[in-house]
């Protein structure tokens, strides 16, 4: 559902906690509701009051995707089992959701769709498993995001989608066909130790403290936008290190 965050939102990673009300006696004097029936606190605390609601609901569902740790078999100590999360095999679907400072750390997801879908915050999928496909098509992430260490297994898709903090795929993995063509990093990106399929940077852009912030994979580089063809020249884009035009 369409949310506009309130003006007086916390630090990435942390809930906000807004002041106790104060009680008062309320009598008709001071009861100056507005037409739609709410005062002037009501609409101040309501933005806020959804909020928790909405960091609740990521709260269920993460805490249910996460993989719990590996436990020790009782006849055999020295082996390690990996069980799976209390909820194994979905696919979430949160086509143009809006997510505040959500964690998916470590959590097992077999097919997602974040198409259109609005990061506010700090944005955690460290260590995340996409077992499925996984579709970040036009998704907008505000703040940091993590995907150092996770693994895209099935078709991976970042086309147009923009970060405007640092991000990380740090040591990710992408076994299946990835295309982050159209993707824009504004704030820097780090892929350094990471594998994907060899054309999956293609087409990607970097721009403003990204340009001398990023770490690219080996092999790849970035050349000047071209007008003549369409591209944007406040821009730099992805190309093959042996590219005669970088």
């Amino acid at each position: 559902m369409p949310y506009t965050p309130p003006p007086e939102t916390p630090q990435a990673g942390t809930r906000y906690r807004g002041p106790r009300p104060r009680r008062r006696r309320q009598s008709l004097s001071n009861d100056h509701r507005s037409r739609s029936g709410t005062t002037p606190t009501d609409q101040h605390q309501q933005p806020r009051q959804e909020r928790e609601v909405r960091l609740t609901a990521q709260d269920i569902f993460t805490r249910n995707l996460r993989l719990p740790e590996p436990r020790r078999q009782w006849w055999a100590p020295w082996r390690w089992v990996q069980r799976e999360p209390p909820w194994p095999g979905i696919r979430l679907n949160l086509d143009r959701a809006l997510l505040l400072d959500v964690s998916l750390e470590s959590c097992w997801i077999a097919e997602a769709d974040f198409f259109g879908t609005q990061f506010i915050g700090l944005t955690d999928f460290n260590g995340a498993r996409f077992t499925g496909g996984a579709n970040f098509e036009g998704a907008r992430f505000t703040g940091m995001a993590y995907f150092a260490g996770a693994r895209f297994t099935g078709e991976t898709y970042f086309e147009g989608a923009r970060f405007t903090g640092e991000t990380y795929f740090t040591g990710a993995r992408f076994t299946g066909e990835t295309c982050f063509a159209g993707a824009q990093f504004v704030g820097g990106a780090h892929f350094y130790g990471a594998q994907f399929y060899a054309g999956a940077l293609e087409g990607a852009r970097v721009s403003g403290p990204g340009l001398h912030q990023s770490v690219w994979p080996p092999g790849w580089t970035t050349r000047p936008g071209q007008p003549d063809k369409g591209e944007d020249p406040a821009f730099r884009y992805l190309v093959r290190g042996e590219d005669p035009a970088g």
